[in-house]
């Protein structure tokens, strides 16, 4: 009995390594393919915003700018942070990456290849640790 018990729990931990290998390949193998892209091209400063309303950016009600949100059951505060203060560049999921124009800019984990205004806002904001 305690041998099968022992097997039982070897296969799970095995299994649960896995799938925990499993879920970060995918992301590894995208990041290597946004490294490479941006250092054919100069700083990587060609990739595109976000357009708010298509794609992932609907369902995330994302908007460039925070007070652009006209929905008041999204105008909550989270986290102990007030709506009027979250913005995507204090956002966990925003890396500053660069300026267009007089506008920081940066990368979004929930938008491959894309970038979004440092003063968007979308449901997914959670607050920088």
């Amino acid at each position: 009995m305690n041998q099968n018990r022992r097997e039982f729990f070897k296969k799970v931990i095995i299994g649960a390594g896995s799938v925990a290998a499993a879920a970060a390949l995918p992301e590894t193998v995208i990041a290597q393919g946004r490294r490479g892209k941006e250092a054919a091209v100069a700083g990587g400063s060609d990739l595109p915003l976000v357009t708010p309303g298509q794609g992932m950016a609907a369902s995330v009600n994302y908007q460039h700018k925070g007070s652009d949100i006209k929905d008041a059951k999204l105008k909550t505060d989270r986290q102990g942070v007030k709506f009027t203060d979250q913005k995507c560049a204090n956002c966990m999921l925003y890396t500053k990456h660069a300026m267009q124009g007089s506008e920081e800019v940066g990368k979004c984990q929930l938008f491959a290849n894309q970038l979004v205004k440092s003063t968007g806002w979308c449901t997914s904001w959670a607050k920088k640790a």
